[in-house]
């Protein structure tokens, strides 16, 4: 937490740990008050039982909680849809510095929190056959409405700060939409579970990012009502203009890009430098200006983060991407 409000303290994010602890992992983080989970934590064993005995019940009274939160978006209501501790310690530690700090007048601009999203989610969580629950239609809503109340409970509890607050919709997922393993997708089921997610995080007050570490179709993305969008742009930077109509649309209505021009690969961050990374920056915003962008809007219009997460890097390249981060702002300005 100290390196973050450190080096990138306009925007602070809670930070997701997988290898602090099982529950961390990207899937099992977002599950307390799924109904039917059943999850072995020595094993990783984790499915959804159909088949129990109580799991008609335990839909029931999912729904029944969800229809509450319906009503209001107190954050005693959507506890019930909660994060603990054991399963998010970054989120708690988040909290803990943001009340050391006088948030008001510390420089925060907005303070960031995320979900994984409904298609990874969907996806990415088996049944007790070994099928995604994303291919029954009841649990495909059970899994968006979890990610839209997961989403809201972050809100609820980082609204206190009296910062905007943002939240990514992570979906790695996305990078194989169109091939054969997510052939029975399609881009409106997509849209579709995106936004009652995005829909849920504008009615508590929140602005919706949606971020994919690798390529996809962006026009699906460009369709929803999403406010931020989020990519890997240091490997497929020139993937986004591919759609030029709709990613002028997206940034003349008021669209934001997270670009993430730092690289997260050990590899690939060899030779790299603030310098590099902020010419490679400046190629991306000149080809956006020949789309009738002006090229202060599209600063304005941007963001830069890690082109995705840091937990595959070691702790010294996790602090120097921090830090170049934290340049690449000052070079901005």
């Amino acid at each position: 937490m100290d390196l973050i409000f450190k080096t990138i303290p306009e925007i602070p994010v809670w930070p997701q740990l997988p290898n602090r602890a099982p529950e961390e992992g990207m899937i099992v983080q977002y599950l307390q008050g799924f109904p039917g989970v059943v999850w072995a934590r020595s094993s990783g064993h984790l499915f959804v039982n159909m088949e129990s005995r109580d799991f008609d019940e335990e839909v029931v009274r999912f729904y029944e909680r969800f229809l509450q939160t319906s009503e209001t978006n107190h954050p005693e209501v959507l506890d019930y849809f909660q994060i603990s501790r054991e399963y998010a310690a970054g989120f708690y530690k988040f909290k803990e510095h943001l009340n050391k700090r006088a948030t008001r007048v510390a420089g925060i601009k907005y303070v960031k929190g995320h979900v994984t999203g409904p298609i990874t989610l969907g996806l990415g969580l088996p049944d007790q056959t070994g099928k995604p629950v994303y291919y029954s239609d009841q649990m495909r809503d059970v899994v968006v409405k979890t990610v839209a109340l997961k989403a809201k409970w972050q809100i609820a509890h980082l609204k206190e700060y009296e910062k905007p607050v943002i939240i990514f919709i992570d979906e790695p997922t996305l990078a194989s939409f169109g091939s054969s393993a997510m052939i029975s997708v399609s881009g409106e089921h997509v849209i579709s579970a995106l936004n009652e997610v995005i829909s849920a995080i504008h009615q508590i007050g929140g602005i919706a990012g949606v971020h994919c570490c690798g390529n996809t179709d962006w026009s699906i993305i460009f369709k929803t009502d999403v406010d931020i969008l989020s990519f890997d742009a240091f490997d497929y930077g020139d993937s986004l203009f591919l759609y030029p109509e709709e990613l002028a649309v997206f940034l003349r209505s008021g669209g934001t890009i997270a670009w993430g021009i730092v690289p997260t690969d050990e590899e690939r961050m060899h030779g790299e430098s603030a310098e590099s990374l902020h010419f490679r920056y400046e190629g991306l915003i000149h080809r956006i200006a020949d789309l009738g962008v002006s090229t202060e809007d599209a600063h304005i219009a941007s963001l830069f983060t890690p082109s995705c997460g840091m937990s595959s890097v070691g702790i010294g390249s996790a602090e120097r991407i921090c830090d170049i981060l934290s340049c690449l702002k000052a070079k901005r300005h």
